[in-house]
This record gives structure tokens, C-alpha cells and sequence, in this order.
């Protein structure tokens, strides 16, 4: 099950890559940076299971504040 997702998530990622290649590029596009990952804390001897409201979306300038490492 976990291999299919992350199968899953990789093709998904990579289309996106690919779909958002454009051959028609002008002087005033500039590039767009993303930034994605999954964190959470956990331990494997803990019987605690994850659910989709332990993630936490963030958007735009809240991504820098959450890590002091990007200040």
C-alpha cells in the first residue's frame, strides 16, 4: 500500500513538472520556485496512528516562518 503511494505521488509530482514545461519563454517570466514535503513527528514503538489533520497546509510566506532555518 505504501509503495502504490508513493508510486502514486512521484507520477503525480513529475506530471506536474512536465505539464508546467512551457517551449514559448518570454524575457518577463520569471521562475517559480516550489517548496514541498511531509513532516511529522513519530515514533515506530508507538501504537499512535497518523490521520490526513496531523499534516498541516502551508502557503506562501507562512512556509518561511514555520522553520527559523528560512528566516
Amino acid at each position: 500500500m505504501k509503495k502504490i503511494v508513493s508510486i502514486t505521488f512521484i507520477i503525480a509530482v513529475l506530471s506536474a513538472m512536465f505539464a508546467g514545461c512551457n517551449s514559448k519563454k518570454s524575457e518577463s517570466d520569471l521562475p517559480r520556485i516550489a517548496i514541498a514535503g511531509i513532516a511529522i513527528e513519530s515514533s515506530t514503538f508507538s501504537p499512535a496512528v497518523s490521520h490526513e489533520e496531523a499534516f498541516k497546509t502551508r502557503v506562501g510566506d507562512s512556509v518561511f516562518t514555520y522553520y527559523p532555518f528560512f528566516a
